[in-house]
């Protein structure tokens, strides 16, 4: 074999190890970055890292010890679970999911809207992390170009043939200044995708580029975490999504299938099976997402209120009042809503230097914040408590298109949908609090590889004609996905646990994205 060290199941994680003590904040965001960071970060303070540049030097590292993952990413998920009776206390889980968001997406929309680099709601949780987003696919496209390294198992891997920090970098851009070497990196072409990243959060499973909550040798579908956490504890499950509710990252949480792209039996297990107590996504009368006879079928069966785009009535009263009437009469809720494509259409941000402005993307279509309340006024009724996702998904599209201006709207979706979920939880009297509820905010992984130039302040937004940029205040390195790391917020009961899940790079801030399926059964614990 070669130098890489690797995991197996009995001997656990070899790599080679230095003095760094883990960091419980993330290193380099204790400042706001100014125009330093369009060279350079040395005006933030970034904090050391015993990582070498090169795998040679850091095998040859000393000492060398053995950390043991609490479960083997690719091991069964069962054993995760512990088996407790209904009724021994309620828990609530939200997942908040900004589809292809990066850090620098982030920075982007909180300097049009605050001015400031950290100024999105989830920017002040207590406790934050990055996480890698590498899958079967892209461990397997890294190890052909690494000599006498084998394909992934689930029984041994190296976590470093997934995402390398020596490479990659121990925090994503602009804590770490763009080079060369991560450029290329980044930008060969070897990434993942909605659907093996959501399943390894659903599942803490790792898969094929594509599979949904599948196995990757294809032998049969992963229960997930909010089947688990219904079938173990009796708690409401449900997900509001701005895109087809059949996409990607709904579907690794709430179905089984081989390929994201079986749009409609995905909607069909999703409506006939999986039947999850909230259903709220676009797709709206968009036969390539969903059999409107399996819809018609779910509605007829008395079970669910129904809400839906309507013309000239506004989205966000619709939802509003379904969810009333579902919560009266104990019932289960869906909406679908959404135009053109199936998703909900996007905010816009106007360039008005001094003063942020974002225009609703429609008036038929529900906001982000709202559907999410919507979703939490129904599963709140459950005394076993709930698991909600929550996903901005737009925010991908965006990036997809090198669309600024949209991704900016799209991010300040997700960050009023934030706020509206932490006042949810703060409402007093009601028995949900943060002694019983947890929120994690993160992406699946990152999208366009958007580097900053000049500054932008608030209300201001780059000349920006389609998908250039004259002007050049910032750059775009793909149309697709990249493999950089992506940061995780967490607030709440379970949020602490947050950094027990970084052995696969210790002294790193970095864990797995198959940790994420962890950290909600924690948070789900009694």
């Amino acid at each position: 074999m070669s130098n890489i060290s690797s995991y197996s199941r009995s001997e656990g994680v070899l790599l080679d190890v230095g003095t760094t003590e883990r960091r419980r904040r993330l290193p380099g965001m204790n400042c706001l970055f100014g125009a330093a960071w369009l060279a350079t970060v040395s005006g933030c303070h970034v904090e050391a890292s015993n990582w070498e540049t090169s795998s040679s030097a850091r095998s040859a590292a000393s000492p060398r010890r053995t950390i043991n993952l609490p479960t083997p990413a690719g091991a069964t998920n069962l054993a995760d679970v512990p088996i407790l009776t209904k009724g021994s206390g309620r828990r609530h889980v939200i997942l908040m999911i900004g589809d292809g968001m990066q850090l620098a997406h982030e920075i982007a929309a909180s300097r049009y809207l605050y001015g400031v680099d950290r100024g999105l709601a989830f920017h002040d949780f207590p406790h934050q992390t990055y996480k890698t987003t590498w899958d079967v696919t892209v461990y397997n496209a890294r190890a052909q170009g690494m000599q006498d390294v084998l394909a992934y198992s689930s029984d041994s891997f190296s976590p470093i043939v997934g995402y390398d920090p020596a490479i990659g970098g121990e925090a994503p851009y602009p804590v770490l200044e763009d080079n060369e070497l991560r450029r290329a990196y980044f930008l060969s072409g070897i990434y993942p995708d909605s659907a093996s990243t959501g399943t390894a959060m659903s599942t803490g499973i790792k898969t094929n580029s594509a599979a949904i909550a599948w196995r990757p040798d294809g032998s049969s579908g992963i229960e997930t975490s909010p089947e688990l956490l219904r079938r173990f504890y009796g708690m409401s499950i449900g997900f509001v999504t701005t895109v087809p509710f059949s996409h990607a990252t709904p579907a690794a949480f709430f179905s089984h299938n081989p390929s994201r792209t079986n749009y409609v039996d995905i909607a069909r297990e999703m409506l006939a099976n999986t039947r999850a107590d909230v259903m709220i996504g676009g797709g709206w009368k968009n036969t390539g997402y969903y059999d409107q006879a399996d819809l018609d079928r779910l509605v007829a069966s008395n079970k669910y209120v129904l809400a839906q785009r309507e013309d000239g009535v506004d989205g966000n009263q619709t939802i509003l009042a379904a969810a009333v009437q579902a919560k009266q009469a104990g019932k289960s809720l869906i909406g679908i809503f959404g135009e053109g494509l199936g998703n909900f259409p996007s905010p816009r941000p106007l360039d008005n230097p001094g003063s942020a402005q974002v225009n609703r993307g429609s008036l038929e279509s529900p906001s982000l914040d709202n559907a999410s309340v919507a979703a939490l006024e129904v599963l709140s009724r459950d005394p076993e408590g709930f698991f909600l996702l929550i996903e901005q998904g737009d925010i991908d599209w965006s990036n997809h298109h090198n669309d600024f201006g949209r991704m900016v709207g799209c991010v300040s979706d997700l960050d009023a949908a934030v706020r509206a979920v932490v006042a949810f939880v703060d409402r007093p009297a009601d028995g949900i609090d943060w002694t019983n509820t947890t929120l994690f905010v993160t992406a699946d992984h990152a999208n366009s590889y958007m580097r900053f130039v000049r500054p932008l302040f608030e209300g201001d937004l780059p000349t920006q004609i389609d998908s250039t940029y004259p002007d050049g205040e910032v750059t775009y390195g793909t149309g697709t996905h990249t493999s950089e790391l992506v940061n995780v917020y967490a607030k709440g009961f379970a949020a602490p646990k947050l950094y027990d899940y970084a052995t696969p790079y210790p002294g790193l801030n970095i864990i797995d994205d198959t940790s994420i399926y962890r950290l909600i059964l924690d948070a789900a614990r009694r």
